[in-house]
C-alpha cells in the first residue's frame, strides 16, 4: 500500500496542489490524467535527476495515455537562470 498527501499551495485564483508520499513517480501518469486539458506534457529536469528518474516518469505517463515529450539541461545552478528559461519557451 502506498501513501500520499496532498499540499495546497494558497495563492488565490492560482492555487495548486503538491502531492508527497511514496512512489509518485509511479503514480504520476494516474495522479495528473484527471487535471491535464489535454493529454500531454512537457517534462523540464536536468541531467542528473533525468539519469535518475525520467524512465519512471516517462512510463508512468505511458501507461496513462499521456503523451510526454523531454527537455533534459545540463546540471547545476548555470541553468537556472532567464537565458535558459527563454530558451525552453522557444523549444516548445
Amino acid at each position: 500500500m502506498t501513501s500520499s498527501e496532498t499540499v495546497t499551495v494558497d495563492l488565490g485564483a492560482r492555487s495548486y496542489d503538491i502531492v508527497v508520499g511514496d512512489d509518485i513517480l509511479a503514480r504520476a501518469g494516474r495522479l495528473m490524467a484527471p487535471v491535464l486539458r489535454q493529454p500531454r506534457v512537457i517534462v523540464v529536469s536536468d541531467e542528473t535527476v533525468a539519469t535518475l528518474h525520467l524512465g519512471m516518469l516517462r512510463n508512468a505517463l505511458a501507461a496513462a495515455n499521456i503523451e510526454s515529450a523531454e527537455i533534459v539541461l545540463p546540471a547545476g545552478e548555470q541553468t537556472k537562470d532567464f537565458a535558459h528559461f527563454g530558451s525552453l519557451m522557444e523549444s516548445i
